[in-house]
């Protein structure tokens, strides 16, 4: 069957219509409406519009019975340059396996297919002398394959395989069904960029590729025609490398920029193309956490963004920055550095530390104040009786001796018959009269630390 020829009713007055002009206009609507959907979909398959669509569905598998549900198929004859719709308006009756023409038997697939069928009907019935179909009713017409679907149905509209039953199990299975899909040739291209990369830190220098698609041209492109937004935290703007898919754009990212999606735009001619830059949190110290000794723990935490392994710490020291404490990928969170208690200087003192990650180097603007150490305690004590510690960090915030037996608590400090060295590496502090034997644990704003031995108590 070729394509009809593409020709309209041409009326005017005083014409003798006749059933052939009806017919012939019918022809051409009907024929320009298929002709298109060949055009938009160009195989044969389901319209896949919700999941259950013309779906198989055996209801119980102990008997060879199944029905299919409602739904839309498209039957393509390509000789003709049309594409039938196939509407099954309701679910189909329960079909029997065992009461088909065809006989299957164990290890067969039974194909389940739809193909759109005509009947002349005379529903209303025709008026007047001359009995005739007054309407064509257009079907959906389910039927079944032993293994595999003829290749075209007798009067030349296709099968459209909705899916198989294996029929000694009775298990329905979308093995070989098709489905029709709108041909993407279809569609215009949409103007487009893309950015690469397109996730950086906050306080870097940025060189991103920008390439586009869709029939964008890059090549003329200037500073002025690109726009970042929200544009806090962005400088230095510059343009290079045009070419008519490729651009390449520098920028400045500042270290607090904000942490978040912007959009990147872009302008030629009137129009536009745009993408998303994901801004990761850039370099930051936000707070620290010290050590808590008695409870086992000998992390020192400091909390801040932008954090990736390696990282590199220098804590403060006299005249300058303590040597690099080296941090792998055990010991750093997006969020977190995890630096253990022995790995800080003994030098260290209460300051700004200066962090490398991430490409970056950045000090804190507030101070960190590293755990105290205890290097010296002597091994007896006299209850009420002055007790000399030696060690570094003391003077940090000191607000607690604990002693086993009893705690010693600060401020006020030093009491009556105490002292603390100004550069915090001798404390003098008075045994309590309710103090055991056992070690001394000792507060500052660094953490809690124990001494390394038991002091003995008389």
């Amino acid at each position: 069957m070729k394509e009809i020829d593409i020709k309209r009713v041409n009326f005017f007055d005083g014409q003798y219509l006749q059933k052939e002009e009806f017919i012939d206009l019918s022809n051409y609507i009907v024929h320009m409406r298929r002709r298109l959907l060949f055009v938009m979909f160009r195989k044969s398959g389901v319209i896949q519009a919700e999941d259950d669509d013309l779906k198989v569905v055996v209801p119980d598998a102990s008997q060879k019975k199944f029905h299919v549900t409602v739904g839309m198929a498209v039957g393509c004859v390509p000789d003709a340059a049309e594409a039938r719709e196939i509407v099954l308006r309701e679910d189909s009756p329960t079909i029997d396996l065992n009461a088909q023409a065809t006989s299957f038997q164990a290890g067969d697939k039974v194909i389940v297919t739809v193909r759109y069928q005509e009947q002349l009907v005379n529903d209303p019935p025709s008026e007047g002398d001359i009995p005739s179909p007054t309407r064509i009713l257009e079907k959906a017409v389910i039927e079944v394959h032993r293994n595999a679907p003829p290749a075209t149905a007798t009067d030349a509209d296709p099968y459209v395989i909705l899916g198989e039953i294996d029929f000694a199990t009775m298990a329905a299975t979308i093995a070989q069904r098709q489905v029709a899909g709108i041909q993407t040739a279809l569609f215009a291209s949409v103007p487009g960029i893309r950015i690469q990369p397109n996730q950086v830190t906050a306080g870097q220098d940025v060189n991103m590729l920008i390439t586009s698609t869709g029939n964008f041209t890059l090549s003329t492109v200037t500073t002025a025609q690109i726009t970042i937004q929200p544009a806090t935290g962005i400088s230095n703007l510059v343009v290079s490398q045009q070419q008519a898919t490729s651009l390449r754009l520098a920028l400045t990212l500042d270290p607090d920029a904000a942490a978040g999606a912007r959009t990147v735009k872009i302008v030629v001619n009137n129009v536009s193309a745009q993408d998303t830059l994901s801004i990761l949190p850039g370099l930051t110290v936000t707070g620290f956490q010290g050590v808590n000794v008695p409870a086992a723990n000998k992390m020192f935490r400091i909390q801040g963004t932008g954090f990736a392994a390696p990282t590199t710490v220098q804590f403060t020291k006299s005249g300058g920055l303590t040597d690099p404490i080296l941090l792998l990928s055990q010991n750093i969170g997006a969020t977190e550095l995890r630096i253990p208690m022995e790995q800080i200087p003994a030098e260290a003192t209460k300051g700004p530390v200066q962090i490398q990650s991430n490409g970056q180097v950045r000090k804190s603007n507030a101070d960190v104040t590293p755990p105290a150490r205890i290097t010296i305690m002597p091994l007896q004590g006299q209850r009420n009786s002055p007790l000399t510690i030696s060690g570094t960090g003391f003077a940090f915030g000191l607000t607690a001796i604990a002693f086993s037996g009893g705690t010693v608590s600060k401020p006020p400090f030093p009491r009556a018959g105490e002292s603390l060295s100004p550069d915090g590496s001798s404390l003098t502090v008075t045994v309590p009269g309710t103090a055991a034997a056992g070690v001394v644990s000792i507060t500052t704003d660094g953490g809690t630390v124990s001494s390394a031995t038991s002091l003995s108590v008389l």
